[in-house]
């Protein structure tokens, strides 16, 4: 596997990660609506008449959480198959900075003030660590 093929593979967690922050706030956004309240002004006496619309958002709400909830448990098996990843290395230095960059989410530039490197130094350490991590 060549470094550019280990760089999209880790990637993916982040991807994976903004994919459930999304359906979270599509959550949201069904139970907005759903809940939103139109009244009808009208002189004409009317009774109550049940259009159907909180069985819908119910409905809705249950297909957006089995889809947060299958997204979460690739998520969890994902973040567990780079930890496993990132513990074949022998340097501590190389872990923290995989962890960092691949878990946390990191910048390169907030890596470097945490880790008391230069730039230049985390992209050769990130390298060294491509070439080393074992997928």
């Amino acid at each position: 596997m060549t470094n550019k093929e280990k760089k999209e593979y880790l990637g993916r967690y982040k991807r994976l990660d903004e994919q459930v922050n999304q359906l979270l706030l599509e959550k949201q956004e069904i139970l907005a609506l759903g809940t939103k309240v139109t009244p009808t002004y009208s002189d004409m006496p009317h009774g109550v008449v049940n259009n159907g619309k909180i069985p819908s958002v119910v409905e809705r709400l249950e297909k957006q959480d089995a889809k947060i909830n299958y997204t979460v448990d690739k998520l969890i098996d994902f973040k567990e198959d780079i930890e496993r990843a990132i513990h074949t290395l022998q340097d501590d230095t190389l872990r923290l900075l995989l962890r960092y960059r691949y878990i946390n989410g990191w910048t390169w530039e907030r890596i470097a003030i945490k880790m008391s490197y230069s730039y230049m130094q985390i992209c050769r350490l990130h390298g060294r660590a491509l070439e080393l991590i074992t997928l």
